[in-house]
């Protein structure tokens, strides 16, 4: 399958991204990903290329990054999602993303069957956003990656995403909550998560302000994790010991990696 890229110097109108669903069934079913990252499409250029998406039943991946659809332009393209029975990857990042964007997408993700990857990152979507969107990590059975990095999610919003991804069902593989500012109680809130969660594999948590007490928290856990691989740890306010100690955690636990 080949990739629709435009250029990120085109100027579209809202003629040019009404006519995208001819452009795609002209191309059926060759065209499998779409790319249209900074173009400044705004919410109605969101719904458009949602519905032209569902329309074509073959694009597997799209890339939204970068145009300011704000909660407005999220909902609107959420609104596509149980439709669409042929997208798999999702890419809106900076996008001015907040709380009611959130709830959106989760409203229109629980109702969708195949996507099974989502990229927030850089957006606005703060503590709120995060508990909007707790209920699609516990409840989607095909999300399998999620990246949040940068969202000012904050320790309050990490501990509604941490708890759902503790529920029992949680599928959810990879998470990416780095640079949020989660501190410790973030990191006990996933210590918590990781003794009861037997789906995720890869785990990051740069940049979040973790200290020793945090560290210790989530090597506590590996013992009860048989499904993590890979902790991501660069960037936390870890001591010597601290880190020493996460190493020596890891070790007792065959086949995980803790990067720091």
């Amino acid at each position: 399958g080949s990739v629709l890229k435009l250029s990120s110097t085109a100027r579209l109108t809202a003629h040019d991204l009404e006519a995208l669903p001819a452009v795609l069934a002209a191309h059926t079913p060759s065209i499998i990903s779409i790319d249209m990252t900074d173009l400044g499409i705004g919410p109605e250029g969101a719904s458009l290329v949602g519905q032209a998406c569902a329309a074509s039943q073959h694009v597997a991946a799209a890339g939204l990054s970068g145009n300011r659809l704000g909660d407005s332009g999220a909902r609107s393209l959420a609104a596509t999602m149980p439709g669409n029975t042929s997208l798999k990857s999702l890419f809106l990042r900076n996008n001015e993303i907040g709380p009611e964007g959130a709830r959106g997408l989760c409203q229109g993700l629980m109702a969708n069957a195949t996507l099974t990857k989502l990229n927030l990152k850089n957006n606005k979507l703060g503590p709120e956003g995060a508990k909007e969107l707790a209920p699609l990590l516990a409840g989607s059975k095909v999300l399998l990656e999620i990246n949040l990095w940068n969202n000012a999610l904050g320790p309050a919003g990490s501990t509604a995403l941490a708890e759902a991804l503790g529920r029992e069902g949680a599928t959810l593989e990879d998470l990416d909550i780095g640079c949020n500012a989660i501190g410790c109680e973030g990191a006990r809130a996933f210590s918590q998560a990781l003794r009861s969660n037997r789906r995720i594999e890869r785990l990051n948590l740069r940049w979040n302000e973790i200290e020793d007490e945090g560290g210790a928290a989530l090597g506590a856990a590996f013992g009860d994790n048989t499904r993590l691989r890979e902790i991501q740890m660069f960037g936390n306010k870890l001591s010597e010991d601290g880190a020493a100690a996460l190493d020596k955690a890891c070790t007792a636990r065959p086949g995980l990696k803790v990067l720091q």
